[in-house]
């Protein structure tokens, strides 16, 4: 039997490849991957020569270059009532230690409400990711989760309803809330 969570995609795949299908990225000298990667890294605070040096292969004006087109993708901090939102989280290696991605995003819409990176991994971490999906919506919208240790603890703490799937259920979940087949 082939190994499932193999097809599931992370959390970068998904990122790159909504940037590729919204044309944030029209040339790909550097690889869509590490254009997304360069982009969370500035949206969580670390500065353009840094995330530059971490990411490799990047000069620190395409690392703002994808920032700026990435990000602009947005929805513009426009609230909505939402019925529920869909939380993914990946672990990477960026320079010489883990990186954690976390992207949420509208089940009905489809559309990306938000991204961001961290270095820790850490519950507060986690919920300021939550807090920061939360300030997107009118409501308190249903939680769907793919994986992650610390959230649904983080998601207890916020008072929010959140629903997770056994492992064989994670990969088809993942895939049909961010729309892709497997890989």
């Amino acid at each position: 039997m082939e190994d499932e969570t193999a097809a599931i995609p992370d959390v970068l795949d998904l990122l790159a490849e909504w940037g590729v299908t919204n044309h944030a990225f029209r040339r790909n000298r550097v690889d869509v991957r590490r254009k997304a990667l360069a982009a969370v890294l500035v949206t969580s605070g670390v500065s353009y020569r840094e995330t530059a040096r971490l990411v490799g292969n990047m000069s620190y004006i395409a690392v703002r270059d994808s920032y700026v087109k990435l990000t602009s993708l947005l929805p513009t901090g426009e609230k909505a009532n939402r019925r529920s939102v869909a939380i993914d989280e990946s672990v990477i290696r960026v320079g010489n230690g883990p990186a954690y991605l976390w992207l949420a995003r509208d089940i009905d819409s489809g559309r990306t409400i938000s991204f961001r990176a961290s270095f820790t991994g850490s519950p507060e971490d986690s919920a300021s990711f939550a807090r920061s999906v939360l300030d997107t919506c009118t409501n308190r919208p249903a939680v769907r989760l793919g994986r992650g240790p610390n959230r649904p603890r983080v998601l207890k703490n916020l008072d929010l309803y959140f629903q997770t799937e056994g492992t064989s259920g994670v990969v088809h979940m993942i895939q049909r809330i961010f729309r892709v087949g497997s890989r």
